[in-house]
């Protein structure tokens, strides 16, 4: 039985030279003819000149000049035993509708010129078949009652060869991989690991009622001093705490309450500070495969609050202690001892020399909002390190809200910044 066969553009850039392929096998005949369709010129052409992939280009090239070469020859064009090759070399003039066809689709003009070819011949799809390893198309001909398909088996597919332009891409790949491989990674993040965190701001408690009553107790503890014994005559002292004693310690222990006083309103302030205040805990971390020196940390945070290094937190007041009676001192000096210091010690003292530490806060600046840089001199690949505390205050508890803040990591020994950002919910109690 003899079969014409239909090449398909990918036939002639992906699988074997056809010179190299049993189509007898393949479309199980005894004699074939591959028939090239204008449309497969004219794709062959396009890729030639058009197409981005240098290996395509060329290979387009090479069939093209294979079938020029073939289109000189004589007829019967043979190309191995019992399989001929012939050029169609009109367009088909058969309406493409009644086909369920459309002229503007290249594997329709294939399908069209191997449809009037079988009406040519009268000839009926066992005789016509249309070879290629695109799976549309071949679905295409199944529907086709003048033409079938023919699927081109995978074993005659050529290997996929890279062209020069994907080498050098893949080279430049793996050089780059090689490069991040024995480069930092570096990103910061919370304490917990994560890039988000929670912090809690309280209400302010009114104290104003309860301050009062904290002076008042402290005035009972502590009453002033009045002599209890008669005067002595002249030249006697029948009392330790004479009227000089008695007027400085009234004086020192109404100086006492005044300072108590100011503490507990110094205390109220500290407390209401720090309820809408707390503290942001930071860690950097390397997941590279080398580490990272010189490493800057700039954090912008917006605007709405205050950013404080620890150093500039509020302490707490420091509680004033009351005056001693004069029977107190008395007492102290009757049982006091005067200590004799221990130079024992002093044979194997060395001096502290300070140690720089690896990171540390640089900057705090504000601007409109604020931005934060920490500085660390090296981070070894795999590990991680804490940064110094930093502190958020806001103004009030009614402002207290969210916020995201946004992060740059430059290293000496890497090209690129790492950037990211982490966000912070509050939770008003």
């Amino acid at each position: 039985m003899h079969k014409y066969i239909f090449v398909d553009t990918n036939v002639f850039e992906q699988f074997q030279p056809i010179g190299d392929i049993d189509w007898l096998q393949i479309a199980a005949c005894d004699t074939a003819t591959l028939v090239v369709a204008p449309i497969v010129i004219f794709e062959l052409n396009e890729h030639k000149d058009g197409a981005t992939r240098s290996r395509l280009k060329k290979k387009s090239a090479t069939v093209l000049s294979e079938l020029r070469r073939m289109s000189g020859q004589t007829e019967p064009i043979r190309i191995r035993k019992n399989v001929d090759l012939e050029f169609r070399i009109k367009e088909p003039t058969i309406d493409f509708g009644s086909y369920q066809l459309s002229n503007s689709v290249s594997d329709d003009r294939l399908l069209a010129a191997a449809i009037e070819f079988a009406l040519e011949k009268g000839l009926d799809r066992t005789s016509v078949l249309v070879a290629t390893g695109d799976f549309g198309l071949e679905l295409k001909a199944r529907a086709q009652s003048l033409c079938g398909e023919l699927r081109m088996p995978e074993a005659n597919r050529l290997p996929l060869e890279l062209d020069d332009d994907e080498r050098e891409l893949r080279e430049l790949k793996r050089q780059l991989q090689e490069i991040q491989n024995a480069s930092p990674d570096l990103r910061l993040e919370f304490c917990d690991a994560s890039r988000m965190t929670e912090v809690r701001i309280t209400a302010p408690q009114d104290r104003t009622s309860r301050t009062g009553e904290l002076l008042a107790e402290e005035r009972s503890k502590h009453p002033y001093l009045q002599r209890t014994t008669p005067a002595p005559p002249q030249g006697w002292s029948f009392s330790l705490e004479s009227e000089k004693d008695i007027s400085d310690y009234n004086g020192k222990l109404e100086k006492y309450f005044k300072d108590f006083e100011a503490w507990l309103r110094a205390a109220v302030e500290f407390e209401r500070w720090h309820a809408t205040s707390e503290k942001l805990e930071f860690q950097i971390v390397n997941s590279g495969g080398a580490p990272g020196h010189d490493i800057h940390i700039d954090i912008h945070f917006p605007d709405g609050f205050e950013v404080l290094r620890n150093e500039k937190v509020p302490k707490a007041p420091e509680k004033p202690k009351p005056p001693l009676t004069p029977a107190e001192l008395f007492r102290n000096a009757i049982t006091g001892r005067i200590r004799i210091p221990d130079f024992a010690g002093l044979a194997g003292f060395e001096p502290k020399v300070p140690i720089r530490a690896n990171s540390w806060l640089s900057t705090v600046k504000k601007t409109n909002s604020y931005d934060v840089r920490y500085r660390v001199d090296e981070l070894k690949h795999t590990l991680s390190e804490q940064l110094p505390t930093l502190y958020i205050h806001f103004p009030s508890y009614e402002e207290a809200a969210g916020f995201r803040l946004d992060y740059q990591i430059v290293a000496a020994n890497y090209p690129k910044p790492f950037v990211g950002y982490m966000d912070v919910k509050v939770v008003r109690e």
